[in-house]
């Protein structure tokens, strides 16, 4: 071997694949930089061996160092293939099988070419030309070399193909990579394609390898300034470009490599070509900058609210991965859920006046049904007194003055309760039953009527919840405080009767009755309580129907939907 100046430029090309080999395994825990390093490793090869080949000085060597590139010359085809496939996100393709199969025509092909002198089918009529500037081997190409370069060409077109297919219509800094890789893959091939028809600048030189140094520095400027194994471009098969929501892509190292022109208005930012870091951008949202770089760190999906002033923003971060499931980074969408929010904060507004109204309501219903049939009551008894004291009847007088005494106690007992349970304190422990008996026997004792309670055995075992038991003995007392002060009743007879799934209650009076039509016409007295009974069973999804005539007394029958449930204590 001999040292001649026309080996340099093969030299140069080697140095320069080799060094962007190394710059890819650096980075081998990114997806496609192993396949990167093998790509110049093979590119390598080919300009090492051609240089070689300039440099011995017998036919021997010159053929030995051919063999060597046939290394490189047959799997470089499979090597862009690969990557393109890698860089379209059709990484499924690339599964060990195929690879295989891809690799069966350049393992053919080495195999020939390192047995040539048995066939001759990859080059025949070999010999040493010493008349030009330099030795060069001249030949005659035989059929597998043919095949050889028809087999490289075609996957050279179809991954050039797959990279133009991925590149058009995406935006910066993916379109860069793409025309990057189609670039550095064209310009070799086109020297190669020039050697092989006899166009070469100097005679007889193969160029292709001087190719590869092009290639190599275009693919450096990709991978250093352009992220091309940082991200792939199938992360952006999730983002439309004027879509309403705000879309980010960010890659392993918190880079914004991607922003949508709604992630633009949103966060003020601006895109650029060069890729900025996520904490510059979220900056924007100081209250939420700990959240959002908490959210990127995690390796799950997150989503979070931000309030930006009058603004609300949903903050939803996910992992992005290829296809074979591999993470390559981040994917942040915002949404502005202002209108959203502030619906919904109307709406709660709306509940919360609706809630306080009925609360009014029932508010209104217990001091008509406690505190206002006790004062009712205090007025009559009080005027009665007042016309006994004037007769001097001062044993009378006395009885009645103690009966109001107990009746104001019970009121008081009463009121406070009421002012517990509005205050979140636990109510007093009573039993229905019990207490719809003592509430009888006080209408017995202070009206001096008689009462009937037809009571079955389901209601002892507790059939009831306590909802229901508490407004069913309100109910039931409206109706008896009608008969006694309105209907000038006698006698009231309460009675229950129970079904699966419904109780019902007759509150029966002998008094002297009234017409139902005109009631419901009429606002005040008796006809309030009447509404609010209706109010109270309605309440529990129930009917309450009233019949009634002047002198033939007083029904009153109410139906509650229960669940049975015996053997469960009402309180």
């Amino acid at each position: 071997m001999q040292y001649t100046p026309y080996c340099l430029p093969y030299v140069i090309s080697g140095l320069v694949t080799t060094t962007v080999g190394i710059m890819a395994l650096r980075r081998r825990g990114r997806p496609g930089a192993i396949g990167l390093a093998l790509f110049m490793a093979v590119m390598s090869i080919w300009s090492f061996g051609n240089a070689a080949e300039h440099c011995s000085v017998t036919l021997q060597g010159k053929a030995f160092w051919t063999k060597v590139e046939y290394i490189g010359i047959a799997t470089v085809p499979v090597g862009w293939f690969s990557l393109s496939l890698r860089f379209a996100g059709r990484r499924e393709g690339l599964t060990k099988r195929n690879v295989a199969l891809l690799l069966v025509v350049p393992a053919i092909v080495v195999v020939l070419a390192w047995t040539n002198d048995y066939h001759y089918l990859m080059r025949y009529n070999i010999a040493l030309d010493t008349s030009g500037p330099f030795p060069v081997i001249v030949k005659e190409y035989g059929p597998a070399f043919w095949a050889m370069t028809a087999y490289g060409y075609t996957l050279v077109l179809l991954g050039t193909i797959n990279v133009a297919r991925t590149v058009f219509g995406l935006p910066n800094p993916y379109r860069a990579q793409g025309l990057v890789a189609m670039l550095g893959a064209a310009i070799p091939w086109a020297a190669n394609m020039v050697y092989l028809l006899g166009l070469s600048p100097v005679p007889r030189l193969d160029i292709t390898p001087i190719g590869f140094a092009a290639s190599g520095l275009l693919i450096a400027i990709g991978v250093r300034r352009y992220g091309m194994l940082d991200i792939q471009p199938i992360a952006l098969a999730m983002v439309v470009d004027d879509m309403d929501s705000g879309v980010l892509v960010v890659d392993a190292e918190d880079r914004i490599v991607y922003m949508n022109a709604a992630a633009e208005r949103i966060t003020g930012w601006r895109r650029h070509a060069a890729t900025v870091q996520a904490t510059e951008v979220f900056k924007c949202w100081p209250a939420s900058d700990d959240a959002i770089k908490s959210a990127l760190r995690s390796a799950g999906e997150t989503a979070l609210n931000v309030h930006d002033g009058q603004e609300y923003y949903e903050v939803r971060v996910s992992p992005v991965s290829d296809r074979t499931g591999c993470a390559v980074g981040k994917a942040v969408v915002i949404n502005d859920i202002t209108e959203r929010v502030r619906s919904e904060q109307e709406r709660v507004s709306e509940r919360m006046a609706l809630v306080q109204h009925e609360e009014r309501e029932m508010l209104a219903r217990d001091l008509h049904d406690s505190i206002g049939q006790t004062l009712g009551y205090l007025n009559v008894q009080l005027q009665a007194i007042r016309g006994q004291a004037l007769q001097q009847d001062a044993k009378v007088l006395v009885g009645g003055l103690d009966g109001l005494v107990d009746v104001v106690q019970e009121a008081y007992a009463e009121l406070r309760q009421h002012i517990a349970g509005m205050r979140g304190a636990t109510e007093e422990r009573w039993e229905f039953v019990p207490k719809l008996r003592e509430m009888l026997r006080g209408y017995e004792i202070r009206h001096g009527i008689r009462t009937e309670l037809e009571m079955p055995a389901e209601i002892e075992e507790g059939t009831l919840g306590r909802d229901v038991q508490f407004q069913l003995l309100r109910i039931i007392q409206e109706a008896c405080t009608n008969a006694v002060k309105h209907a000038r009743a006698s006698k009231i007879r309460v009675a229950f009767e129970f079904s699966d799934r419904v109780v019902e209650v007759l509150v029966k009076d002998d008094g002297a009755g009234f017409s139902p039509a005109k009631a419901g016409r009429s606002r005040g007295g008796m006809h309030l309580g009447l509404g609010i009974m209706r109010e109270r069973a309605e309440s529990l999804g129930g009917d309450l129907y009233i019949q009634s005539a002047p002198g033939e007394g007083t029904e009153v029958r109410v139906c509650i939907p229960i669940k049975m449930q015996k053997g469960v204590s009402p309180t």
